[in-house]
């Protein structure tokens, strides 16, 4: 059992290892910056990771008990992340965007903060 989840581990390691390095591939960056710019990305992900953890894991433990949890925050949690997943896997493979699917009409007005 450890070891599959070693796998899965290194395996979902090296597909985001390989999509990051493509993406700075593409932004045309000095060869002594890789490694900068790597290591930033890294730290400012673990940072949002540790973030998100430290909102969604008190909420989960006080949850915990309620009758519908397993059925309804890790069921539809769980489909939650398969869905945007999803959405990203094909956007990036395929080379399309959705994001025009998600904007909203523009309605004309007075800028925000003058």
């Amino acid at each position: 059992m450890i070891f599959r989840a070693g796998v899965s581990a290194l395996v979902s390691v090296l597909v985001h290892g390989l999509g990051f390095a493509n993406v700075l591939a593409e932004l045309g960056l000095p060869a002594g910056a890789h490694a900068v710019v790597l290591v930033s990305f890294n730290l400012g992900v673990e940072a949002g990771q540790l973030a998100i953890v430290s909102v969604i894991l008190p909420v989960a433990y006080l949850c915990r008990h309620w009758r519908f949890y397993p059925g309804f925050v890790l069921g539809a949690g769980s489909c939650g992340i398969v869905a945007v997943a999803s959405v990203w896997l094909v956007e990036r493979s395929l080379n399309v965007s959705f994001s025009a699917l998600f904007r909203f009409a523009h309605v004309p007005g007075p800028a925000f903060g003058g």
